[in-house]
């Protein structure tokens, strides 16, 4: 078992597999094509570029893709997504500030002629990103407990060092 399986969760490791079959092969194909030009590339790779959990599998191993930019951002080069690391309240604000633009694309979209399907999509993020505010709190206190015991671990020795088996950030489980 690789060291990326050993700190991801049996349920959340089924749900990804899928999605890390999909990237790693896209992988591939780019590796030994070159990038698929974006006005090229069919529906079913941009919607699992989307879908990206920016891990793939080689070698019989997990890999991460991510890695920092020019800029010192961290970005996965399969999806293009920039990965945040700001761990403060202003990513929680963030998500807030996405639902103020969800809320005005719902509401003008509908008096504007928007179809159901994008209409239902948009409700549905409505619904979800409250929940991935909190869960983005919760994964700051985490990231920030784990600093401070990182630190004391540094100070008593390595052979006191918690491990980094799967662990839980929460209870939550919405969506």
């Amino acid at each position: 078992m690789s060291n990326i399986q050993q700190r991801i969760s049996p349920e959340v490791d089924q749900v990804i597999k899928p999605i890390i079959g999909e990237m790693s092969k896209i992988a591939l194909i780019e590796e030994n094509m070159g990038e698929i030009d974006a006005a090229n590339v069919p529906m079913e790779v941009k919607l699992a570029k989307r879908r990206c959990v920016h891990i793939i599998w080689r070698k019989n191993d997990f890999v991460v893709t991510v890695k920092p930019d020019k800029d010192g951002k961290m970005k996965c080069p399969l999806c293009n997504a920039i990965i945040g690391t700001d761990f403060g309240e202003e990513a929680v604000d963030d998500y807030f500030k996405c639902l103020e633009r969800v809320n005005q694309l719902l509401f003008f979209g509908m008096f504007k002629g928007l179809q159901a399907a994008p209409i239902m999509g948009l409700i549905r993020l409505k619904e979800m990103l409250p929940d991935a505010a909190r869960l983005q709190r919760a994964l700051n206190q985490y990231v920030s407990k784990d600093e401070k015991e990182q630190s004391i671990n540094d100070a008593i020795g390595a052979e006191f060092a918690t491990n980094d088996l799967y662990r839980s950030i929460t209870g939550f489980t919405g969506f």
